[in-house]
């Protein structure tokens, strides 16, 4: 944004269009890979983006980083703690509104037949191809504009900060909030806000713990919080359905 003096609303664009391609692109030689294998390899290429970013010195100064100026959308600049505050629950509220229309629609439903049966779903006449490279460029496309935010939030850019570590952070979101759940992705976001400030002197440890975490979780609670949020509600209350584990969790 400083070098190109770029405006921010187009950095945030560009940002997720373009991690939006990159998935497309890594979604074509994964269409083949399921569950583990597809963890793996999608791992994988976080250590390779990583040693990227560190060896593009000229492009993101390296080990270095870089300092990155406040945002400013129509003529606001959200230089303090509040005005970053709303600005990240406007465009959270938008990216989490837009994905629950998405999995609502036709597109979110040829992502969950894939999810179930992937044979019946092709005899359904869904494209499994095309739909499987969708799913890669739209998660993408929603970690580049995060990722653009976090650099506006933060005011600084390491690529250091985006480790293996920070994978499995995300892994854990996910799992621990609950599969296939928008409320879950966000539980699961809250509880590693607080959970770090808990783990702070365990240093090289944390790993570990979030690992035990992840494996309590699936023994104990596979549905994730937001699961066992809708099984509570559906037993006590009558309200809702009771979760069902998603039959392919590697999708």
């Amino acid at each position: 944004a400083e070098r190109w003096q770029w405006p921010s609303l187009l950095c945030l664009l560009a940002a997720a269009l373009f991690t939006g391609l990159v998935g497309y692109l890594l979604g074509l030689p994964c269409l083949r890979l399921s569950g583990l294998y597809l963890a793996m390899a999608t791992l994988g290429f976080t250590l390779i983006v990583q040693e990227m970013l560190l060896q593009l010195a000229v492009l993101t100064h390296g080990s270095e980083g870089m300092k990155v100026a406040p945002a400013s959308l129509l003529g606001l600049t959200f230089d303090s703690d509040a005005r970053k505050y709303y600005l990240l629950l406007v465009v959270t509220a938008a990216m989490l509104l837009f994905a629950r229309n998405l999995v609502r629609g036709r597109l979110g439903r040829a992502f969950l037949a894939i999810r179930d049966n992937e044979r019946a779903a092709a005899a359904m006449g869904v494209n499994l191809a095309r739909y499987k490279t969708i799913a890669f460029a739209v998660s993408a496309l929603y970690t580049g504009l995060a990722g653009a935010l976090s650099a506006f939030i933060v005011g600084f850019l390491d690529p250091q900060e985006f480790s293996f570590f920070l994978s499995i952070q995300f892994i854990t979101i996910i799992i621990l909030g609950g599969l296939a759940s928008l409320l879950g992705s966000v539980l699961g976001a809250c509880f590693l806000i607080f959970l770090p400030e808990l783990l702070a002197g365990l240093d090289v440890w944390q790993a570990l713990v979030y690992g035990l975490i992840m494996v309590v979780t699936i023994l104990f609670m596979p549905f994730g919080l937001s699961g066992a949020l809708r099984r509570y509600a559906f037993r006590w209350f009558g309200i809702g359905s009771e979760p069902m584990i998603p039959r392919r969790l590697g999708h």
